[in-house]
Protein backbone atom coordinates (compact mmCIF):
# COMPACT_ATOMS: atom_id res chain seq x y z
CA UNK A 1 0.00 0.00 0.00
CA UNK A 2 1.37 3.74 -0.73
CA UNK A 3 -0.02 6.79 -1.88
CA UNK A 4 0.27 7.44 -5.11
CA UNK A 5 0.01 11.29 -6.32
CA UNK A 6 -0.61 12.80 -9.64
CA UNK A 7 0.73 15.64 -9.74
CA UNK A 8 0.70 16.40 -13.79
CA UNK A 9 -3.29 17.43 -14.86
CA UNK A 10 -5.33 17.78 -12.49
CA UNK A 11 -4.17 16.87 -9.15
CA UNK A 12 -5.21 12.99 -7.29
CA UNK A 13 -3.99 11.69 -4.36
CA UNK A 14 -5.04 7.55 -4.10
CA UNK A 15 -3.99 5.45 -1.46
CA UNK A 16 -4.02 1.64 -1.99
CA UNK A 17 -6.06 2.09 -5.17
CA UNK A 18 -8.47 4.34 -4.20
CA UNK A 19 -9.08 8.15 -4.63
CA UNK A 20 -8.78 10.18 -1.32
CA UNK A 21 -10.65 13.33 -0.58
CA UNK A 22 -11.49 16.08 0.40
CA UNK A 23 -8.07 17.45 0.19
CA UNK A 24 -7.65 21.29 0.91
CA UNK A 25 -5.68 23.85 -1.67
CA UNK A 26 -3.27 24.11 1.26
CA UNK A 27 -3.04 20.01 1.99
CA UNK A 28 -2.47 19.54 -1.78
CA UNK A 29 0.06 22.42 -1.81
CA UNK A 30 1.60 20.61 1.48
CA UNK A 31 1.44 17.11 -0.49
CA UNK A 32 3.19 18.21 -3.70
CA UNK A 33 5.99 20.39 -2.10
CA UNK A 34 6.72 17.64 -0.17
CA UNK A 35 6.56 14.86 -3.08
CA UNK A 36 8.90 17.33 -5.24
CA UNK A 37 11.42 18.78 -2.38
CA UNK A 38 11.27 15.65 0.45
CA UNK A 39 11.14 16.27 3.72
CA UNK A 40 11.32 19.80 5.40
CA UNK A 41 11.19 21.79 8.51
CA UNK A 42 7.64 22.85 9.97
CA UNK A 43 9.13 26.24 9.26
CA UNK A 44 9.94 26.34 6.02
CA UNK A 45 7.10 24.32 4.99
CA UNK A 46 5.06 27.20 6.51
CA UNK A 47 6.83 30.05 5.17
CA UNK A 48 7.09 28.15 1.70
CA UNK A 49 2.68 27.75 1.49
CA UNK A 50 1.37 30.30 3.79
CA UNK A 51 4.68 33.04 4.47
CA UNK A 52 6.73 33.57 7.83
CA UNK A 53 5.16 33.23 10.92
CA UNK A 54 2.14 30.96 9.72
CA UNK A 55 3.04 27.49 11.74
CA UNK A 56 -0.42 27.93 13.01
CA UNK A 57 -1.73 27.65 9.86
CA UNK A 58 0.34 24.56 9.36
CA UNK A 59 -0.13 22.79 12.31
CA UNK A 60 -4.00 22.92 11.27
CA UNK A 61 -3.75 21.61 7.88
CA UNK A 62 -1.40 18.97 9.07
CA UNK A 63 -4.07 17.71 11.79
CA UNK A 64 -6.67 17.79 8.86
CA UNK A 65 -4.61 15.54 6.58
CA UNK A 66 -3.41 13.24 9.48
CA UNK A 67 -7.99 12.52 9.16
CA UNK A 68 -7.13 11.14 6.08
CA UNK A 69 -7.11 7.48 5.06
CA UNK A 70 -3.53 5.52 5.69
CA UNK A 71 -2.10 8.73 6.83
CA UNK A 72 -0.01 6.92 10.16
CA UNK A 73 1.68 5.07 7.03
CA UNK A 74 2.41 8.26 4.34
CA UNK A 75 2.06 11.11 6.61
CA UNK A 76 5.44 11.36 8.60
CA UNK A 77 5.77 13.88 11.54
CA UNK A 78 8.83 13.55 13.30
CA UNK A 79 9.23 16.09 15.80
CA UNK A 80 10.41 19.56 13.83
CA UNK A 81 10.25 17.65 10.36
CA UNK A 82 7.19 16.56 8.31
CA UNK A 83 8.49 14.13 5.72
CA UNK A 84 5.94 12.19 2.79
CA UNK A 85 6.41 8.69 1.91
CA UNK A 86 4.27 8.38 -1.33
CA UNK A 87 4.62 7.41 -5.48
CA UNK A 88 4.49 9.95 -8.06
CA UNK A 89 4.72 9.76 -11.49
CA UNK A 90 6.37 13.51 -11.52
CA UNK A 91 9.44 12.43 -9.47
CA UNK A 92 10.44 10.27 -12.26
CA UNK A 93 10.72 13.37 -14.94
CA UNK A 94 13.99 14.79 -15.31
CA UNK A 95 14.48 18.54 -16.94
CA UNK A 96 17.19 19.31 -18.81
CA UNK A 97 19.91 21.48 -17.16
CA UNK A 98 17.73 21.15 -13.47
CA UNK A 99 15.21 23.24 -15.47
CA UNK A 100 12.59 24.20 -11.99
CA UNK A 101 9.91 25.40 -14.19
CA UNK A 102 8.09 21.50 -13.49
CA UNK A 103 8.26 22.36 -10.09
CA UNK A 104 6.94 25.90 -10.20
CA UNK A 105 4.17 25.15 -12.52
CA UNK A 106 2.75 21.78 -10.37
CA UNK A 107 3.25 23.39 -7.08
CA UNK A 108 1.57 26.84 -8.14
CA UNK A 109 -1.05 24.41 -10.18
CA UNK A 110 -4.39 24.92 -8.76
CA UNK A 111 -6.85 21.78 -9.54
CA UNK A 112 -10.87 22.52 -8.63
CA UNK A 113 -12.25 22.05 -5.10
CA UNK A 114 -14.25 18.77 -4.75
Amino acid sequence: MALDLRLLGPFQACWDGEPIAPISERGRAILVTLALDGARSRRTLAERIWGPDRLRNLRQELYRLKKLPGSEHWLVLDGDRVELAATSHAGRIAMPGGDSRLRMSCASSRAPSP
